[in-house]
């Protein structure tokens, strides 16, 4: 995809893309780490290992919608707009084959593993809401941000500073409103063709951040929202659910919530104000190896719940280990199998298209 997780390359003349490549490869992991610090925060019945994984996915929530606007900075940050017909044959060319092929994969498994969906209604009913799997939500996303594309980007081209902040300001002004209803159980919700209409916002202030330069006090500024809001989140996670319990409790957890909205923020733009250091960083690894990883992140997010679910089979978990430990140590399993995996399947003429 055009977000973090898919692919951009970088072409003659363009700044170097380094920023881009570690963000994407921290985000996976910060991905694989929510997933992996999930069963943590289920159980308040161990107080330490909850606070443990409390914090682990509160610093981690910014990872999705840095992906969203990663492709926003990508894909509507260039000057030149491209026809509409040559973009969607290009790109839907690379979300289509792993959006079909992942949801029937995961539709099969999730019946053979766990009876879940039951029925073919069922399962037409998850893909009709754009969540056959827990983590797939994300391909149908980035498919809507495609289709918007062609027509947001003459108009960010066109728009100035000012206009574009407004827009973002007023975009997540209502994103958030619509979230808290949500929360609150009294709205619908989104479905396969609207998923990638909450995440407007962070859409666009991709593109609007790399107009801001960085500056000794900006940096500073960013560093404390993006720690101060993710100690806000966890301590709010808490507050919230010893008084209205799980659920609604999680609210703070929510791409869109009053802290993570920020924090996303900030670190996007700490990401992008580090170019210089992180492209210094990438000269001293192997030849694109920096490029090779993050270029396999589409592959490791539809595959990594897969290697969770072997790594359970297998005995392979956080009990009977220092939860710390036990939790750094998985996430970095998960995401180094995951990667070989990829990078395996990538070799496979018929296959690679779908990692």
């Amino acid at each position: 995809m055009t977000s973090s997780i898919d692919r951009p390359e970088a072409k003659a003349g363009q700044a170097s893309l380094a920023w881009v490549d570690a963000a994407r490869v921290t985000a996976i992991l910060a991905v694989i780490a929510i997933h992996t610090s999930s069963s943590l925060v289920a159980n308040r019945s161990l107080p330490e290992s909850w606070w443990f994984g409390n914090f682990v996915d509160s610093a981690s929530r910014w990872s999705v919608p840095l992906f969203v606007m990663l492709s926003g900075a990508l894909l509507l940050g260039g000057k030149a707009a491209d026809d509409p017909i040559s973009f969607y044959r290009r790109r839907l060319s690379r979300i289509l084959p792993p959006l079909i092929a992942w949801t029937a994969i995961y539709l099969v498994y999730g019946h053979f593993n766990a009876d879940n969906p039951k029925t073919v209604h069922d399962a037409v009913a998850y893909v009709l809401a754009g969540r056959p799997y827990y983590h797939l939500y994300f391909l149908y996303l980035i498919a809507g941000l495609y289709a918007v594309t062609p027509i947001l980007r003459p108009l960010v081209a066109l728009a100035g500073s000012r206009v574009l902040t407004i827009a973002v300001l007023v975009l997540f002004a209502l994103e958030i409103a619509d979230d808290l209803i949500l929360v609150s159980g009294y709205g619908g919700g989104a479905n396969a063709i609207t998923r990638f209409v909450p995440y407007l916002g962070y859409f666009l202030a991709g593109p609007l951040l790399t107009r801001i330069s960085a500056n000794r006090g900006r940096i500073i500024t960013a560093a404390v929202v993006a720690v101060a809001g993710i100690v806000a989140t966890a301590v709010g996670t808490h507050l919230l659910l010893s008084t209205i319990g799980f659920g609604k409790g999680f609210y703070f957890y929510e791409y869109l919530s009053v802290t993570t909205v920020p924090v996303t923020l900030a670190v996007f733009a700490l990401f992008m104000w580090s170019a210089p250091l992180l492209e210094r960083l990438a000269a001293h690894l192997p030849a694109r190896a920096l490029s090779r990883v993050a270029a396999a992140t589409l592959g490791i997010y539809v595959i990594h719940p897969l290697v969770m679910q072997a790594f359970g089979f297998l005995g392979i978990g956080l009990r009977g280990f220092f939860v710390p430990f036990a939790v750094v140590a998985s996430v970095l399993a998960i995401f180094a199998v995951s990667l070989v995996i990829v990078l395996l399947l990538r070799q496979l003429p018929g296959v690679r298209r779908l990692v």
